[in-house]
């Protein structure tokens, strides 16, 4: 009914969703899957936080500077 055409993608994937806010947390790349027509989900580790799933929106636009940041191994700054 209502919402399922981001629901079809990743089942059981608003189950297990919680948010929280990460500050200045550093990172790494695990894997990325392309989300939408332009966003990626990004699994990441983090020392704080373990295995967490960010959404990246927008990084799969051509002209966004994300592209080459979200390569797997890559360490990050999380926040």
């Amino acid at each position: 009914m209502g919402g399922q055409s981001g629901d079809a993608a990743l089942p059981g994937l608003h189950r297990r969703i919680k948010t929280v806010k990460v500050y200045r947390q550093p990172g790494y790349v695990l894997h990325t899957r392309p989300y939408a027509e332009t966003s990626l989900l990004v699994d990441v580790f983090s020392r704080d936080y373990g295995r967490c799933m960010l959404l990246a929106k927008g990084a799969r636009r051509q002209k966004n500077g994300q592209r080459g940041i979200l390569m797997p191994f890559k360490p990050l700054l999380l926040g």
